[in-house]
């Protein structure tokens, strides 16, 4: 899956790590946030044009993601501007899977779209819940197909059993095309 990692600046070392991790697991990340080519400031500045031009990367990096994984701080504390804040109700708002790992900083945080999970070490759990979500219909699918497998054999049974009847109408076994029984072998030879 495509996922977008969304924190605070300050854990930018953290969310490297995870997304090596997501990588060996065959994810692919697309936060170039992480990248550090954003470099940030602690401050803000009106001023400064390059704080929209990282914004709006991060804007086309959730889009291009399938789910974004925020990691939130616990209460009480203050940690960053709230630019993953803004990026989680960015990425719900399109229609994407969340997955919040820490606390449930906000009332966002208890939608019934946002999967929660308290730590990293769920994840494996998580993504596979986003997995399902992504595609409900799969389990479905999984169901119809063993159901048409079935119907499938069941058919061919039924075809080969009709199959069996006519050939044993007709004098033939189906496997040499040769009369088999002993019946028609007598009449042939007169015994």
């Amino acid at each position: 899956m495509k996922i977008y990692l969304a924190a605070s600046f300050a854990r930018i070392e953290e969310m490297r790590n995870y997304a090596d991790g997501l990588r060996l697991m065959g994810h692919s990340v697309t936060s170039h946030w992480i990248t550090g080519a954003h470099d940030a400031d602690d401050g803000i500045s009106a001023a400064v044009p390059s704080h929209a031009i990282c914004a709006l990367e991060d804007i086309q990096d959730i889009e291009e993601a399938q789910v974004l994984i925020a990691f939130t701080e616990p209460p009480r504390t203050t940690y960053g501007r709230g630019g993953r804040h803004v990026e989680m109700g960015y990425a719900l708002a399109s229609g994407k899977i969340v997955i919040v790992v820490g606390h449930r900083e906000n009332v966002f945080c208890f939608l019934d779209e946002v999967i929660f999970i308290e730590s990293i070490a769920q994840i494996s759990t998580a993504l596979d819940e986003a997995e399902r979500r992504r595609f409900p219909k799969l389990g479905n699918l999984a169901k119809d197909a063993a159901t048409l497998r079935r119907l499938d054999e069941e058919a061919e049974l039924r075809d080969d059993d009709e199959e069996m009847k006519e050939l044993r109408r007709s004098g033939r076994d189906g496997r040499s095309g040769h009369t088999s029984s002993v019946g028609s072998l007598a009449k042939q030879y007169g015994r």
